[in-house]
């Protein structure tokens, strides 16, 4: 409780410039906090990159002291548990989903190229106490000078476009070796596409990383068909969401248009429903 109450007040506190966050703003970087794993849908112009930056103060401020007995960013949910004095089983709360890791301090923010310098000047402007790296558009041997000296400190926020490891095989395992403990995914419909380059090296680094908060943030989570907001998903919990086919057949249903012999995939009747329920309790 009384860590809620310091992440509300500081909520609340003016920005770098005075301004102060909107309402949205607020519920959002809470609602990231607590999930760990969310995609941030909205809308453009409502400020989903400003408030991923509040989200990554209140993460830090969270989990300072977090531990395996007092995990943070889970759901809290009642659970059966045999209390061995009584001998009887009883409900208590257990949070679901936790992280026992300091997060926030290693940061890695994904954007397309056209976006790096952007993203570095939203962050110096919002966050001036976080240092900024920015790894896309360097040569191989800046970007290894500048990977080797990450090693050697804990708190950065690295900023890298979805291509740049399409020269460079080894980037992949550089930033493994660093174990990130936060992924930002911004314009994260860029990497819909589950074969492409792009979307392998992401995947590759979340999941051998083990990273605890991975936000991926996009306006247009689903633009054609299912399949786009399900590869987001396997982002965001991997272990629910492994199986297409399965996602698919659960929420989904096939039809034709025209003359087409190739059927496509929309959501059946209820099937987004049940999907937002689902993901809104945290899987």
């Amino acid at each position: 409780p009384h860590r809620q109450l310091v992440q509300a007040a500081a909520l609340e506190q003016p920005l770098a410039d005075g301004r102060h966050l909107f309402a949205h703003q607020r519920a959002a970087a809470r609602w990231l906090l607590a999930r760990r794993g969310a995609v941030l849908a909205d809308p453009m112009g409502l400020g989903k990159t400003l408030t991923s930056i509040i989200a990554l103060d209140l993460i830090k401020a969270a989990t300072e002291d977090a531990r395996e007995d007092n995990l943070v960013g889970g759901i809290p949910i009642m659970q059966n548990q045999y209390n061995y004095e009584t001998q009887e089983y009883e409900l208590v709360e257990v949070v679901k989903g936790g992280t026992s890791e300091p997060c926030g301090n290693k940061v890695l923010y994904f954007c397309p190229s056209t976006m790096l310098k952007n993203v570095e000047r939203e962050i110096r402007r919002w966050a001036p106490h976080r240092n900024v790296v920015i790894l896309g558009g360097l040569t191989k041997a800046s970007r290894r000078f500048a990977l080797d000296l990450m090693k050697e400190t804990n708190q950065y926020v690295v900023i890298l476009n979805y291509e740049a490891w399409r020269k460079d095989k080894q980037l992949i395992e550089d930033l493994i070796d660093i174990k990130f403990d936060t992924v930002i995914i911004d314009e994260a419909h860029n990497i819909k596409d589950r074969a492409s380059i792009a979307y392998r090296g992401v995947k590759s680094i979340i999941d051998r990383s083990d990273i605890p908060f991975v936000i991926p943030m996009t306006g247009t989570p689903i633009l054609n068909k299912p399949q786009e907001l399900f590869s987001l998903l396997t982002l965001v919990n991997p272990e629910r969401f492994r199986s297409e086919g399965t996602f698919l057949h659960e929420f989904c249903e096939q039809y034709y248009t025209g003359n087409s012999l190739m059927p496509k995939w929309r959501f059946r009747a209820g099937g987004l429903t049940r999907l937002s329920e689902l993901i809104r309790g945290n899987f």
